[in-house]
C-alpha cells in the first residue's frame, strides 16, 4: 500500500477557493421540493466535476429534482463518494440569511451550511486535489450527488442499487459528530402510519351509537410505545397524532405517525414483528385499523471489509496528526450509508464538515474543519489507489 502522504492542503489559494465553493452552494435554495434551485446546484456541482476531469451525466428524478452522477477511471478498485443536494429550508431562506462568515469564532453560517453542502465541497476539492497529484489512477471513482435525501431517497436510491455493483468502498460526506468523529454505525429508521376508523355519534345523546377511533388508536398507541428498550437502543416516538372534529362527537376517525430507531438488524426484525401483531388487535367493538410503513433506512452495521477501511483512515489520520476518530457509539441520524451497507458494501461516514444547529436557523461550521478534512480524505484516496 502506498504510505506516501500528499501534501495537498495549500493554504491561502485552496483555502480561497473551498470557501468561495461553499459560499456558491449555500446561496443556493435547494429545498427537495424545489425543483429549480435542486437544478441550480447540480448544475453547480456537475460542472465541478466536469472541469476537473469527471464524465458526468443527470439521472433524472419524478416526484424530485435530478441527481447527479459522475464517473472517473475505469476497472477495478472502484470507490463511490456519495452527498444530497437537498435541504430542509424553503424556498427564500437564503435572502433571509445568506452565507456568512465569522472570522472571530471562526464558523460559517447558512442554510444547509452544515447538513450537507459543506460535505459535498470537502468532497469535491479532495477529490480536485488528489486528481492534480495523481491524474492517471488504477481504478474508478464513482459520485452521486443525490436530490431528494431529506424524504428518505425515494427515488434516487434505485440509481444507488445499480451504481453500487462492483463497488468495493463507499464514503459518504454526511456532517462530522461534534467531537469530530467519523461514523460506521448508525440507527436504522421507521416510520409507521396508524390510521383507525369508526362510527360518529352524539356524544350526549347517543354515545353507545358510536364507535371511538380515538379510543382505539390510543390502546394501539400505548401497546406500541411498550416496543422501545433503550438498553438495546431502540426508541419509539409518536410524533403526529390527529383525529376527531368536536368533543360533542364521537370521532370515527383517528391517525398517528410513529418513528423507531433501532442500532441492529435484529432489533428491526423485532419491531416488524411485534407491530404488526399489535394493530391486528381489536379494542373498540365497531372500529377497524390500518398500518402502513415501513424501515426505509435499514441500520447501518459494519461489514465485511470495514475493518480494512478503518484501518486505512487512522493510517493516514496518524500520519497527519489529525484529531479526529471513530465515532463507539451508532448515530441517531440516518443517511444514504444505511442503504449503503444494507447492501453489503463498507462505508464511512460523517466526512463533512464539524457544526451545530442542523435544520436550524443558527446552523454553522467550523471553518477550519473545511480544510482539514480536504486534507484528510484527498491523503485517503492516495492510499486506496
Amino acid at each position: 500500500m502506498n504510505r506516501q502522504i500528499l501534501n495537498l492542503y495549500r493554504e491561502n489559494e485552496e483555502q480561497k477557493q473551498i470557501l468561495e465553493t461553499l459560499r456558491k452552494a449555500v446561496n443556493i435554495d435547494s429545498p427537495t421540493t424545489y425543483e429549480s434551485g435542486i437544478t441550480e446546484i447540480g448544475n453547480l456541482f456537475q460542472e465541478f466535476l466536469a472541469n476537473i476531469g469527471f464524465q458526468t451525466t443527470k439521472l433524472s428524478g419524478k416526484q424530485y429534482g435530478d441527481h447527479v452522477h459522475g464517473q472517473y477511471g475505469e476497472g477495478g478498485p472502484a470507490i463511490l463518494l456519495m452527498g444530497h443536494m437537498d435541504t430542509v429550508f424553503p424556498q427564500g431562506t437564503v435572502k433571509e440569511r445568506p452565507f456568512t462568515i465569522d472570522r472571530s469564532k471562526g464558523r460559517a453560517y447558512g442554510p444547509g451550511i452544515l447538513d450537507m453542502k459543506s460535505g459535498i465541497v470537502i468532497m469535491l476539492h479532495s477529490l480536485k486535489l488528489f486528481l492534480e497529484s495523481r491524474p492517471q489512477i488504477q481504478g474508478t471513482i464513482h459520485v452521486l450527488l443525490n436530490a431528494d435525501e431529506e424524504q428518505g431517497s425515494p427515488e434516487s436510491r434505485e440509481y444507488l442499487w445499480d451504481i453500487l455493483n462492483g463497488i468495493k468502498w463507499s464514503f459518504v460526506f454526511e456532517q462530522g459528530t461534534p467531537r469530530n468523529e467519523l461514523v460506521l454505525k448508525r440507527k436504522g429508521e421507521g416510520i409507521y402510519t396508524l390510521t383507525t376508523r369508526g362510527k360518529s355519534s352524539h356524544s350526549g345523546s347517543e354515545p353507545e351509537v358510536g364507535a371511538n377511533a380515538i379510543d382505539e388508536l390510543m390502546h394501539h398507541l400505548l401497546e406500541i410505545e411498550e416496543l422501545a428498550d433503550p438498553p438495546r437502543g431502540t426508541t419509539v416516538n409518536v410524533g403526529t397524532i390527529e383525529g376527531g372534529e368536536e368533543p360533542s362527537i364521537v370521532p370515527d376517525y383517528g391517525k398517528a405517525q410513529i418513528d423507531f430507531r433501532v442500532e441492529t438488524k435484529a432489533e428491526q426484525l423485532r419491531i416488524e414483528e411485534k407491530i404488526h401483531k399489535l394493530v391486528e388487535k381489536n379494542y373498540v367493538k365497531g372500529t377497524k385499523t390500518n398500518l402502513k410503513g415501513d424501515f426505509h433506512r435499514p441500520p447501518m452495521e459494519p461489514v465485511e471489509g470495514t475493518q480494512d477501511l478503518q484501518d486505512i483512515f487512522e493510517s493516514v489520520i496518524d500520519t497527519l496528526g489529525v484529531e479526529t476518530s471513530f465515532a463507539n457509539h451508532p448515530r441517531g441520524e440516518a443517511s444514504d450509508g444505511n442503504c449503503i451497507v444494507d447492501a453489503g458494501v463498507p462505508c464511512v461516514d460523517g466526512l463533512g464538515a464539524i457544526g451545530r444547529g442542523a435544520h436550524g436557523e443558527d446552523e454553522y461550521i467550523e471553518v477550519s474543519s473545511l480544510f482539514t478534512r480536504t486534507n484528510l480524505f484527498a491523503n485517503v484516496l492516495n492510499e486506496v489507489f
